[in-house]
């Protein structure tokens, strides 16, 4: 990690910061540092709701996969059934008349 330019820590005002939280962005020094998954906090709690935080998105991420497949699915459904009703016009109009004239006798 490598100073950052004209930035102290807040924590040290007198030591220059060597990196910034990936939660908050506060510019923090060596000894101030929580280093998680390669990852630089200001404190353990912000660690955790990074953790926190990035496991969600990745669930909501997921969600919007799994939904977009059942979208696909019931388009699929849906064009098949459209093509069917299509193709077989004549035949399902000629089934609808043979009901209708049941219903009239």
């Amino acid at each position: 990690m490598s100073n950052i330019d004209g930035i102290n820590c807040l924590n040290h005002t007198n030591t220059p910061a060597a990196a910034r939280c990936t939660t908050c962005m506060k510019p923090v020094c060596h000894e101030c540092i929580t280093v998680v998954n390669q990852d630089s906090f200001c404190s353990q709690n912000c660690a955790e709701n990074h953790i926190r935080t990035s496991a969600e998105i990745a669930r909501f991420k997921n969600k919007q996969k799994s939904g977009g497949m059942k979208k696909v699915i019931m388009l699929a459904i849906i064009a098949a059934l459209i093509w069917f009703g299509w193709t077989k016009k004549d035949d399902l109009q000629k089934i609808f008349n043979e009901e209708k004239e049941q219903l009239k006798n």
